[in-house]
């Protein structure tokens, strides 16, 4: 009989440490997934602000091009007073 209640008390201990494990191995599992979700995160936010720089690009390049037109507007109609 006190074998019996030994190997019942190491079943108990194995199941504790199984239980143990599987509450780390669950944890382990929700901080990697919060941890792809961070990294998605961070890459849409990398995404989105390249596009905007992308974006401040075009304007700028399509205020510059107007520049210089403006200034042959303002050249012309100059010309245009001065005659």
């Amino acid at each position: 009989m006190g074998q019996v209640r030994f190997l019942w008390g190491v079943d108990n201990q194995v199941r504790r440490k199984a239980y143990k494990s599987d509450q780390i191995m669950k944890y382990v599992e929700e901080l990697q997934v919060t941890e792809r979700k961070n990294i998605e995160e961070a890459e849409k936010k990398k995404v989105e602000e390249e596009r905007r720089k992308e974006e401040d690009r075009m304007k700028r390049k399509k205020e510059e091009e107007r520049a210089p037109r403006e200034e042959q507007v303002r050249r012309e109609e100059q010309r245009l007073k001065e005659d």
